[in-house]
């Protein structure tokens, strides 16, 4: 079982991962019964217990944004957690069942854990939580029945992203936000002719979830119901997505399946993209490539009329409902968002910040591909190159995009299924999971 590239801001593009989805409803309700809390106090100070997944960098940036929080807060001491995100999740809900879970914890599926009880209602703690300078796009995807329980650790804009040297290389001419799809396939079979079946124009994108979902918003779909309990989108939608990169498999413009193939078992360094292999892909911000000093433009088929873009966050905090310093916890959040020294030393190890001030403080301090993914998340955040966010993703959407989507992908790049029957199966299926609840 794979998942999509930053889906949820995960180290890889397809990593894979246990489906812990299908036990989180059971382990959540015993967590809401269980007593105890998190958070202590000792010696006149309050212990913060925080917990997240990440690569080394990540937890070293984040360790020392609390050591500043730690400073200007002298009465409180917070226990850092670092965590790979092979069995994260596994551990936090056990955590969460025997009611002894962090005081903040980094969460990406907001309904699963505040329909439990499992998050606190982060509205409560206005007083120490300044929400003012993130966008509201940011805070609809960290909030469930109207109310506040997650806060964007960071940002994860979709973008096209590419190889400048390559598609120089190639004598084409580089892709631009606004460009059509059909332009698109043009240009990457023009890369491709000149790759001598070595090299290709973009990477096959046709497993990949998050470029779906900006294609199906472009016309007017989204992956799901505004309740949770249908898909957002028709077979015919995801026939057209996957009849597009048939046809651009069997015309050269991207690689075959064999080649695709290795870059979806979780390692990033094998992604096509990153090989080498191919000038263009569509990834997340908050994805960190190895290599070459990336550029980042919209993806095709975006209008101001009709953008599919949003500000999408990469993954959020959330504070524990049954802590016992959910305050304190909070205060902690809001410094980790809205402090600019936070933000320097955080960078954008979680994408760029979703705090609009904190971007701009750190904008100039990056170079390269920091710079570049800043800069493109500064741009989809202006009028016209991004609409309303989604609605929260229900129970079943991570067993629905890391598997089922995939799956059938697979079938169709290695002839078990047709274009259509492929989609035909995906919507019956993902639908009876979402019946299900997962």
């Amino acid at each position: 079982m794979r998942r999509p590239r930053n889906a949820r801001s995960k180290p890889a593009r397809f990593a894979k991962v246990a489906v812990a989805g299908a036990l989180i409803p059971l382990s959540l309700t015993l967590g809401a019964c269980a007593g105890g809390g998190s958070g202590s106090s000792s010696g006149g100070k309050t212990t913060l217990r925080i917990t997240w997944w990440g690569n080394p960098e990540r937890a070293k940036a984040t360790q020392d944004a609390i050591a500043l929080f730690e400073k200007a807060h002298p009465d409180v001491k917070v226990e850092a957690q670092p965590s790979a995100y092979p069995g994260y999740y596994d551990k936090l809900n056990t955590q969460i069942t025997a009611g002894d879970a962090p005081d903040v914890f980094q969460v990406d599926t907001v309904t699963k854990y505040a329909s439990k009880g499992s998050l606190a209602d982060l509205g409560q703690y206005k007083d120490v939580l300044d929400t003012s300078a993130i966008d509201p796009a940011f805070l609809a995807q960290g909030s469930y029945q109207d109310k506040l329980y997650e806060v964007p650790a960071g940002s994860n804009p979709f973008a096209l992203l590419y190889n400048a040297a390559a598609v120089q290389k190639a004598g084409a001419t580089a892709p631009t936000s606004g460009m059509t799809w059909q332009q698109y396939a043009d240009l990457a079979k023009a890369i491709s002719a000149k790759g001598g079946g070595k090299t290709w124009g973009a990477a096959d994108d046709s497993a990949n979830v998050q470029a779906f979902e900006i294609f199906v918003r472009q016309r007017g779909g989204n992956l799901y119901s505004a309740d949770g309990k249908k898909l957002g989108f028709t077979a015919a939608d995801l026939t057209a997505w996957w009849q597009y990169w048939a046809d651009l498999r069997k015309s050269g413009a991207v690689p075959p399946a064999t080649v695709t193939e290795p870059g979806v078992t979780g390692d990033v360094t094998k992604v096509p993209i990153a090989k080498g292999l191919v000038a263009m892909d569509a990834y997340g911000t908050s994805t960190t490539l190895p290599g070459e000093d990336w550029k980042y433009v919209g993806l095709p088929g975006e209008t101001a009329a009709k953008p599919g873009a949003y500000l999408k966050r990469s993954v959020n905090w959330g504070v524990y409902g049954h802590s016992k310093h959910a305050k304190e916890a909070a205060e902690l959040v809001s410094f980790l968002v809205n402090d600019s020294a936070a933000g320097q030393k955080l960078g954008i190890t979680r994408g760029a910040p979703a705090n609009s001030k904190v971007l701009a403080a750190l904008t100039p301090a990056l170079s390269g591909t920091a710079q570049q993914v800043a800069q493109y998340t500064a741009y989809v955040g202006k009028p016209g190159n991004n609409s309303a966010a989604p609605p929260p993703s229900p129970a079943a959407s991570t067993q629905i995009e890391t598997d089922l989507f995939v799956r059938m992908a697979e079938n169709v790049w290695f002839g078990k299924a047709d274009v259509a029957k492929a989609a035909e199966d995906f919507v019956k299926q993902a639908e009876q999971q979402l019946t299900d609840g997962f």
